[in-house]
């Protein structure tokens, strides 16, 4: 390829929409999918997956399509340059093949943790580093062993780790965003967000907050949690915690 026609793809590559599509099928790219950037037969630039790969007359670059937010890509970072003997496109290659089987391994310990605690449910985010808010909700559950559930207002340097994001123009009002947290087991917890009434007093009872939780994980995005389902569930675990204590 010319250098013209590299400048012109380039040119043409950067004003592409930031979708997620191939632009060839339609498909959605999966998560921690390879996407490529290049040229069809007829010469049109566009960004397809691997379901479209084939159909490219040329691949110019390519990328990892990630729908999951992690704290550790970091870390990989020597792994991912590793591939060195074949030039910078080895460089970018071997990078990208890192970074795709660091998620691989992540998205397996995490899908047993969500099954262990009964959720359905992928993960969205993944952090393993070290944040205030992990810290609070080791700290709280260390002083409340009997409890497996916590619901908590957003902590420092929470709110932009929350992948469902909700402009604060869109939150209604005597609303605000609240954290409910499961504790697997000591150093394993899911967090769920939820927009919270704040005129609804919600008592800090195990029953509750756990009630809270599974209707919070197990519900669509931007579903209403009904109370009285809520509240049928938490007299459920109640009963269910008195028996098994008898």
């Amino acid at each position: 390829m010319s250098r013209q026609d590299r400048r012109r793809f380039e040119k043409e590559f950067k004003k592409l929409p930031k979708g997620d599509n191939c632009m060839v099928c339609g498909s959605d790219f999966p998560h921690n999918s390879k996407t490529f950037g290049g040229l069809t037969g007829d010469g049109k630039t566009v960004l397809a997956g691997e379901c479209c790969s084939h159909r490219l007359a040329t691949i110019m670059v390519s990328g990892l399509y990630v729908t999951q937010l992690v704290d550790t890509l970091a870390t990989i970072g020597k792994k991912g340059t590793a591939a060195k003997s074949g030039g910078a496109s080895t460089n970018v290659e071997g990078a990208i093949s890192a970074i795709q089987s660091h998620f691989a391994d992540l998205g397996a310990h995490t899908n047993a943790l969500m099954r262990q605690a009964g959720i359905q449910k992928q993960a969205k985010g993944v952090f393993l580093g070290e944040h205030p808010w992990k810290a609070d909700d080791a700290a709280w559950f260390k002083n409340h062993p009997e409890r497996s559930h916590r619901l908590r207002p957003v902590l420092e340097g929470e709110a932009e780790m929350i992948s469902a994001k909700i402009p604060k123009d869109q939150i209604p009002l005597n609303h605000r965003i609240e954290i409910v947290v499961r504790q697997v087991e000591p150093g394993k917890r899911i967090r769920a967000s939820f927009c919270r009434n704040t005129e609804l007093d919600i008592p800090d009872q195990e029953e509750i907050i756990h009630a809270i939780f599974d209707a919070v994980a197990s519900a669509a995005e931007g579903k209403v949690i009904d109370l009285r389902e809520t509240l049928e569930r938490a007299r459920q675990y109640a009963n269910s915690r008195a028996q098994r204590l008898n």
